[in-house]
């Protein structure tokens, strides 16, 4: 036997996580070979949850806001359930893993592929957009069954990606059959965003994720379009010019009322 087999692995008393994660979204405790003994006490911190995997399931899910916990059958039915923990058990194992439940800072979004969307007087006209999102974690036991089941990958540049592609997909999908005018389609960028949104959060739900800011800054139309909407501006700026030069007719004076006898 190697000197490695007669070394003990440890049962720690205490796991408290370092304020250095920055915006990292998944930490993963670096357990490595030790154990966690029954009762040792875990830290939270104000922004982070605690979720307990066991054999790639998720177990038990411990909120933030600075909380101490005593790790238990109490405060984790689920992994004791999960693992059989007997009287006399003393230590058990498990990854811990850390999410961050802030919202991620706000970046720019724009579409690759155009929305299609067929008019009865433009054909099939291809509209790009553009505009900005964040999203946050709203579910963080779904967030780890999905890349448990998935890839498992936890990088921030994967879960960033996996976000902005669900986003960015659901809204082309949404202006493709949103029933608004071309020619209103600027001046309404804000409620094309608010009506989208719900269907963003369904997209993102399923991976326990939410969108925390969302906004269509900016659409762009196949050229008949814009060249079209470009001539009905002109119009109707020679319109109101025209309007502003002619004279004003003259108002005729009201006639009097006679004052009718009693």
């Amino acid at each position: 036997m190697s000197l490695f087999g007669f070394i003990k692995k440890r049962a720690l008393d205490r796991i408290e996580l370092g304020n250095t994660l920055g915006s990292t979204l998944v930490y993963r405790y670096p357990l490595g070979e030790d154990q966690i003994r029954i009762g040792a006490e875990l830290v939270v911190p104000d922004t982070r949850t605690a979720v307990f995997v066991s054999d790639g399931k998720v177990a038990d899910v411990l909120t933030g806001s600075g909380h101490t916990y005593q790790l238990d059958a109490a405060s984790l039915p689920k992994l004791n359930e999960m693992q059989s923990w007997s009287g006399r058990s003393a230590s058990f194992s498990a990854d811990i893993f850390f999410v961050n439940m802030q919202p991620t800072p706000i970046q720019n979004w724009t579409c690759i592929n155009p929305a299609k969307r067929h008019d009865d007087d433009f054909g099939d006209v291809s509209i790009w957009a553009s505009g900005h999102f964040s999203f946050r974690v709203g579910n963080p036991g779904a967030l780890m069954k999905s890349i448990l089941d998935s890839n498992q990958i936890f990088e921030n540049g994967y879960l960033y990606g996996l976000a902005k592609s669900l986003t960015i997909n659901r809204i082309m999908d949404f202006i493709a059959q949103w029933d608004m005018p071309f020619a209103s389609f600027r001046s309404n960028l804000k409620l094309l965003a608010e009506q989208a949104n719900s269907e963003i959060r369904k997209a993102l739900l399923g991976y326990g994720l939410e969108p925390a800011v969302f906004s269509v800054d900016s659409v762009t139309f196949s050229k008949n379009v814009e060249e079209a909407l470009e001539q009905g501006l002109i119009l109707e700026k020679k319109q109101k010019q025209k309007q502003k030069q002619q004279p004003k007719k003259p108002q005729k004076p009201r006639a009097k009322k006679k004052k009718e006898n009693v």
